[in-house]
């Protein structure tokens, strides 16, 4: 589990949204490690934020990520995606999901020189002293930059992702999302579930 309380967590998710030079994060408070990609409050949040915001693009942790509550954001956002769109028969903001990696590499389809904001990334990660204390979020986050990187001319850190228009993600199944990105069929069903 997560160390650290509510409080202390909000804290630093703050102090590293500051240091990426965003805004007040939201915070919908739902329970750590223990997310389901149908519960109810996370697709309300989720419908909520692409109501507010109408993003061109949406950024999300990939389907295919070790972390429980990755996997179960990435496959809520398609739920929500397919009910918005009627399985992708109908276009509605967002246009594109951009699924991204934070413990686990994927087979991307975009890598992004991330060297400009690599140091604000590292303040933004020495924020949840929490999480590093129990997690080396940090070394991973300096590995797979550096692996990213090895295509790149000139480049030391890159960013990947899996990107695809919104309404194909809503049209896939979670298996066949995550076999995109180069899950195998039998760990991309047993983390579909």
């Amino acid at each position: 589990g997560a160390q650290g309380g509510t409080a202390d967590r909000e804290r630093e998710a703050r102090a590293g949204a500051a240091a990426l030079g965003l805004g007040e994060p939201e915070f919908w408070r739902l329970p750590d490690r223990s997310l389901e990609r149908r519960d109810a409050g996370l697709r309300r949040g989720l419908r909520g934020a692409l109501e507010r915001y109408v993003p061109d693009v949406i950024f999300v942790t990939s389907p295919v990520e070790p972390h429980p509550d990755h996997r179960a954001l990435a496959l809520a956002l398609q739920g929500v995606l397919r009910a918005a769109t009627l399985a992708g028969l109908r276009r509605t903001p967002p246009d594109w999901v951009a699924a991204y990696e934070v413990g686990a590499p994927l087979r991307p389809n975009l890598l992004v020189a991330a060297d400009e904001g690599w140091e604000a990334k590292r303040r933004a990660a020495a924020c949840h002293a929490g999480q590093l204390t129990f997690r080396a979020y940090d070394r991973v986050m300096e590995a797979l930059g550096t692996l990213r990187s090895l295509t790149l001319t000139g480049v030391e850190h890159a960013e990947a992702m899996h990107v695809l228009p919104a309404r194909l993600v809503a049209r896939l199944s979670a298996r066949g999302w995550a076999q995109r990105m180069g899950s195998p069929a039998g760990v991309a069903a047993q983390r579909a579930r």
